[in-house]
């Protein structure tokens, strides 16, 4: 006797997006990429302080202030760089 198959019945599946966090608004964005842009400045194509700045932006859409998210960022960065550091200026 032959293998038996057991056949898969068609079941359509409706799938919602998730929400991946708080949504912002334009000018929450606009004003948090403004303080970015002043606060950590960029950086020549593959310096570490591009990666920093793209830590801090994810950290900020997620919801965290500006210092904690230069502190998370800050933290992971140096892992993988220990003799990086980073050009922080102070708010204006």
């Amino acid at each position: 006797m032959g293998p038996t198959f057991a056949h898969a019945t068609k079941t359509a599946y409706t799938l919602c997006p998730k929400e991946r966090g708080p949504k912002l608004h334009y000018e929450q964005q606009k004003a948090m990429r403004q303080e970015l842009n002043e606060r950590i400045p960029p950086a020549a194509k593959g310096d570490p302080q591009n990666e920093l700045r793209h830590v801090v932006s994810s950290h900020r859409i997620s919801g965290k202030t500006f210092d904690q998210s230069v502190a998370i960022a800050i933290s992971v960065i140096s892992k993988r760089y220990p003799q990086f550091t980073p050009r922080i200026l102070p708010p204006r």
